[in-house]
């Protein structure tokens, strides 16, 4: 009695662009669930009409860290996030800020898992590294085999089809 109380757990849920239908059972008890859900505007339109009324915009991770920390943590706050929180995310980011304990990650696909099985490719061989050994093994002996796409700054299907031997799909390149 009158002992401090355990502060509500924050959870990290990655979204796709399928939006709230592509999410598992179980994220979606989460996502309802919360009182507070923050996450980019651009999740809005994936969620469904009661879902937008409680999300809160931010706008970078900072603001983010800002506001679970401003909560208290007597909210349950759910943070919307792109695809897989921990690859390459907003999770690896807030856990390095405000410890890992205090969280909990369920993923949903990456970008990366998503557009391979959009061309129906598997992804085990592709590299995830900014190496100058992994550049200088396919420079060397593979670079038919090399293929950076930088995602980031709006490169998709048009360089990763030709190089995979598939037709562009209709789809939209899946950036999270």
């Amino acid at each position: 009695r009158g002992g401090p109380v355990a502060a509500e757990k924050v959870f990290i849920v990655g979204i796709g662009d399928d939006g709230i239908e592509g999410m598992t059972a179980h994220a979606v008890k989460i996502v309802e669930s919360a009182n507070i859900l923050l996450g980019p505007d651009s999740c809005s339109s994936l969620l469904s009409v009661d879902m937008q009324g409680r999300l809160e915009a931010v706008s970078s991770l900072e603001e983010l860290v800002d506001r679970i920390e401003e909560s208290g943590g007597q909210h349950k706050i759910v943070v919307l996030a792109s695809g897989d929180p921990l690859f390459y995310g907003t999770a690896r980011y807030v856990c390095a800020k405000l410890g890992k304990e205090r969280f909990e990650v369920v993923p949903h696909v990456s970008s990366m898992q998503l557009a391979f099985a959009r061309v129906k490719e598997s992804w085990e061989d592709a590299y995830l590294a900014f190496d100058t050994r992994v550049r200088r093994f396919f420079d060397e002996s593979r670079n038919d085999r090399f293929l950076e796409l930088a995602v980031v700054k709006g490169e998709g299907w048009e360089k990763l089809c030709p190089f995979l031997g598939h037709v562009q799909p209709e789809k939209a390149f899946p950036y999270l």
